[in-house]
């Protein structure tokens, strides 16, 4: 009987050692993050980048990735990416596609991200040469990430698309003369609603000398930031250059439990007929209310996810004149939240097949295991009844153990981005943001801007409020 305890036990002992928590393991580097404290920030992540297992390499080099972006070390925040978009690439070569998944020990597995994650990746290190004004290694990287997004079309619901990425990839594309490619991801825009892009339709007309646009959309130019050197309202003309900002703002929302599983009556109910289904399936001579007693002290495999800081719009000063220019083009928090909250019943449905089946097998071979000590015992009933109070209850906790949320996520992302295109005669120019809330913080940003004729230049700058 010691042998067979032992069997139990050691897969148990073995899990609860292997799960430490990620956000626990993150606390540091997130404190130091958020205090605006960058490079004491690194030097703690990249150690865990280093030493992570495979389950979490990726996450951990997503993260070193956001924090050397947002002090501004962008070469170094490409080198991240990169070796995140490698792991990333591989994944999706080597595992089938996967609902979501909350199954018995899913924090054991490899992290793989949501396919809007794996994404944002690829925009990073976009956003990354942008920053660096190398707008051609630019342009390459936001077309793989449209690759990625027409692919997602097919699989994904639309509010996954990434239209910050199609909105810059469109500005690129309209410098470096690609007008077709501008036009494509204007349409791409569009049809998702997310911001009406007639003004810039307009622009891109006047690029191109399309008489045909300029006419269809000139009545909409009057909606573009347009301003000359005194900062009034003026008419876009192709010797303006552009001023992009892109405001990544607030923080991102994290996953956390829902509390018990048996708390929801809805998944309590879907778990008893899944179980009830295995059993037959099996062949069992096992209760239905003895299987899901074992589950008394699990939690809800599936995570919620919880807002932090929705963060804020804030209003642009140039030269001292406020500006109204940003739209949110991706809002992750929603983009999560949705995936992980609103699709609940749905997730549910899914899994709860796959957690009855594990769950009905542990308790079938815990059957198994009691009956052959009763039958060595030469069928002392004693013996029996000690067996199985005995495994049941070990390998009843080893379930409930494993049953637990993978809280792992994207936790130094933004709530939202937003982006401003502001269109601005040839010159210098000072910048800064004014926000509501005077505590949110800002990552550095340059104070002054040169603006060249018919040329981008980006900015890019965090801000959020930690409570």
């Amino acid at each position: 009987m010691k042998k067979v305890l032992i069997c139990f036990l050691l897969p148990v002992i073995l899990f609860i050692s292997c799960t430490t928590n990620y956000a626990v393991r993150l606390a540091k580097t997130e404190d130091l993050f958020y205090k605006k404290n960058y490079e004491k920030a690194v030097d703690t992540i990249r150690p865990l980048a280093v030493e992570a297992g495979e389950r979490d390499k990726l996450l951990f080099l997503m993260e070193a990735g956001v924090i050397m972006h947002t002090m501004g070390e962008y070469e170094k925040s490409i080198t991240a990416f990169k070796q995140a978009d490698e792991i990333a690439e591989t994944i999706k070569k080597s595992v089938s596609k996967q609902v979501l998944s909350f199954i018995v020990n899913d924090r054991m597995v490899n992290f793989t991200g949501e396919n809007f994650e794996r994404v944002l990746i690829k925009f990073y290190i976009a956003l990354d040469y942008c920053m660096l004004d190398d707008l051609e290694n630019a342009r390459r990287y936001f077309r793989k990430a449209d690759y990625e997004l027409k692919e997602m079309k097919y699989d994904d619901a639309a509010w996954k698309q990434n239209c910050a990425a199609r909105y810059i990839d469109a500005v690129i594309a309209e410098f470096l003369g690609e007008y077709n490619t501008a036009r494509v991801e204007y349409k791409n825009i569009e049809q998702l609603n997310i911001k009406d892009i007639s003004g810039e339709r307009y622009v891109l007309g006047v690029k191109e000398n399309d008489s045909s646009d300029i006419s269809q959309y000139q009545k909409n130019s009057r909606e573009l930031a347009c301003f000359s050197s005194s900062l009034s309202a003026a008419a876009y003309n192709t010797n303006m250059g552009e001023l992009v900002i892109i405001h990544q703002s607030g923080l991102a929302p994290v996953k956390s439990s829902r509390g018990r599983l048996f708390d929801d009556a809805f998944f309590k109910d879907a778990l008893t007929v899944a179980i009830g289904a295995a059993l037959v399936a099996q062949g069992a001579a096992l209760s239905t209310t003895a299987v899901i007693a074992m589950l008394g002290s699990a939690e809800n495999p599936i995570p919620e996810y919880k807002i932090r800081d929705a963060g804020e719009i804030p209003v642009i000063s140039i030269n001292n004149v406020p500006i109204n220019a940003f739209y949110v083009m991706n809002n992750y928090g929603q983009t999560a939240m949705y995936n992980f909250n609103d699709e609940y019943k749905s997730i549910v449905t899914k899994n709860v097949a796959s957690i009855a089946t594990k769950v009905t097998a542990a308790a079938v071979a815990s059957h198994i295991a009691s009956k052959k000590i009763e039958e060595a015992s030469g069928g002392n009933p004693l013996v029996g009844l000690l067996a199985r109070v005995t495994i049941g209850a070990t390998t009843g906790a080893g379930v409930a153990a494993s049953i637990k949320p993978d809280l792992r996520c994207w936790r130094l992302l933004p709530n939202d981005f937003q982006i401003a295109r502001i269109f601005l005669e040839p010159g210098e120019y000072s910048i800064s943001f004014l926000f509501k809330d005077p505590g949110r913080n800002t990552s550095p940003y340059p104070g002054k801007i040169m603006i060249k004729p018919g040329k981008p230049v980006f900015l890019t700058m965090r801000s959020y409020i930690v409570r």
